[in-house]
């Protein structure tokens, strides 16, 4: 009975965010200047992970990102807001996982853009004028994946 509900909610924030917010504008528009996310390096010196935490109504959204691999590797909440959605840590992430895979959803159009903002036709990283990568391309994804978050939080928690 628990794996049928979850699939129906599956379904219902699969169908919410493809149909529902097709060509909608994002929360977190790239470039934005209205989301200032906290950016810390983790507590862990060695690793080379970035947290961007942002704020969104009364949930804090951590996203961690790996400056080498260049990916996200986790979406956090408050834990607070894990009671207020009935779902463990994994739980959510899968979700945000599921709806940033769903073909041609505003998650896969805002990592695109990212793309298109700071990788060359070859897929490498744009340099500067000095050699350095261009930056902001962290921030760029999180923005997506926070964005992706804030729809499925949207979707599950009502009104």
């Amino acid at each position: 009975m628990k794996k049928l509900i979850k699939g129906a909610l599956f379904l219902a924030i699969v169908g919410t965010v493809i149909v529902g917010c097709e060509k909608e504008e994002s929360q977190f528009p790239i470039g934005s200047t209205e989301i200032n996310p906290t950016k810390t390096k983790s507590a862990n010196n060695k690793s080379n992970l970035e947290d961007y935490i942002f704020q969104y109504n009364q949930i804090t959204i951590t996203i961690s990102y790996d400056t080498l691999s260049e990916l996200v590797t986790w979406v956090s909440l408050n834990s607070e807001a894990y009671n207020t959605i009935n779902m463990t840590p994994q739980e959510f992430f899968d979700e945000i996982e599921n709806s940033a895979e769903a073909e041609g959803s505003p998650h896969s159009e805002c990592m695109n853009d990212c793309r298109d903002i700071y990788l060359d036709e070859d897929g490498e990283r744009i340099l500067t004028a000095d050699g350095n990568k261009k930056k902001g391309y962290g921030s760029c994804k999180a923005n997506c994946w926070v964005d992706t978050a804030v729809r499925v939080l949207d979707a599950i928690i009502p009104g």
